[in-house]
């Protein structure tokens, strides 16, 4: 029960560190709450860059060594005010609330992570989406990026229900492109960032290139992957 609490607590310490830190220092938060023993403890929280345009990184693993992926976002003239990558915010479940009679511990630990559990491989993935929706109105998102890892066919094939359900421009970002292609991920991150700025919609800036291995490329809602 103790050690619960404990969890608890630095959950909610960590949840305000999210919103006041930048996102590679947000992240390394995250790493350092899961893996405490292993990741890098990261700096008392800083200063947030409010100038950026409002985006949200959705996908699956982002390994420490493409936090980079911050960085070039910011430069390009964005800011990560959503992170829903894995380990990031929709990993931290809600805070567990414990009775005086709850006599089966484990099985309420459980049952309380499986009920929160917020990922793509649901369904229906409907608590994905409700989640999503709910931090993307509150925080102004203006963009999504999607991370999206080798061989991943479940977060690609999101790309279309994302635009559809948010009406948001979405950017398919490939995980083996950091760092290895960081001036062509830059570049069109950078024209997506004046995309939105100008108000335009953006046109092809979220297809992958034909050339990619996996690719999910669709002409319309409809077609198959």
């Amino acid at each position: 029960m103790l050690v619960i609490r404990r969890y608890s607590e630095q959950r909610a310490m960590l949840l305000d560190l999210i919103q006041h830190s930048p996102a590679r220092q947000a992240a390394e938060a995250v790493m350092q709450y899961f893996w405490p023993d292993h990741a890098k403890k990261p700096a008392s929280a800083g200063k947030v860059t409010a100038h950026g345009v409002p985006v949200a990184l959705i996908g699956g693993p982002l390994l420490p060594s493409q936090w980079g992926i911050f960085d070039v976002i910011e430069s390009a003239g964005g800011r990560v005010v959503l992170n829903a990558t894995e380990p990031g915010e929709r990993c931290l479940v809600p805070q567990l609330t414990l009775s005086t009679d709850n006599s089966d511990l484990q099985a309420v630990l459980a049952d309380h992570y499986l009920d929160h559990c917020v990922d793509v491989f649901q369904r229906p993935n409907t608590r994905l989406y409700d989640w999503l929706a709910v931090r993307i109105a509150q925080r102004g998102v203006r963009a999504i990026l999607l991370w999206v890892n080798l061989h991943c066919d479940l977060w690609r094939a999101e790309a279309q229900t994302l635009r559809n359900r948010f009406g948001l421009p979405v950017v398919m970002l490939e995980a083996h492109d950091i760092p290895a292609n960081l001036n062509r991920v830059t570049t069109r991150l950078a024209a997506l960032i004046e995309t939105v700025r100008s108000g335009s919609r953006p046109a092809d800036l979220h297809q992958p290139r034909k050339s990619e291995p996996y690719a999910v490329q669709r002409t319309n809602p409809g077609d198959s992957p």
